[in-house]
């Protein structure tokens, strides 16, 4: 469904340094009910239990960075343009700055930085379904999250 990002996927993260990404003992989960997968570094996140209805995983790591995945059924059929303005709407009001955003036919990235720290928020959206992750972590650790961030943009594959 979402063939069309294998591209701009990987031109996101052609300027992360290999050894970045490859540093970390990256695994996979695999969400059977929504038919996604996503990578994770598994030296710096550790798999919480699936959600109840198996729509996705949460991931904690140290200071309290958080990875969530999850997809549903875009029943509203919301569109790029639609849900992105909700997520800027969502982001700006718990006080985050929007400092970086993208958006392609099919889907859009966010990130931005608060006093909460940093996030940074893939959402790819089809008339039939929702896929997304939001990645969230200490601001002061930007240098370990930047590359790992790339790398989840390029792996999330649904």
């Amino acid at each position: 469904m979402f063939r069309g990002l294998m591209t701009a996927s990987l031109l996101a993260t052609a300027a992360v340094p290999a050894a970045a990404q490859s540093s970390h003992d990256w695994r996979s989960y695999v969400n059977a009910r929504f038919g996604y997968t996503v990578c994770y570094p598994a030296d710096l996140l550790h798999p919480q239990r699936e959600a109840d209805n198996g729509d996705g995983r949460e991931f904690t790591g140290a200071h309290g960075a958080v990875l969530r995945v999850w997809s549903s059924y875009n029943a509203l059929e919301a569109t790029v343009p639609q849900a992105r303005a909700e997520d800027v709407k969502r982001f700006t009001g718990q006080g985050y700055r929007i400092t970086y955003q993208v958006a392609k036919p099919g889907w859009y990235v966010l990130s931005g930085a608060g006093r909460a720290g940093t996030f940074y928020k893939r959402r790819m959206l089809n008339k039939d379904r929702d896929l997304t992750f939001e990645l969230l972590y200490p601001s002061s650790d930007a240098a370990i999250w930047n590359p790992v961030a790339a790398k989840l943009n390029a792996c999330l594959k649904g």
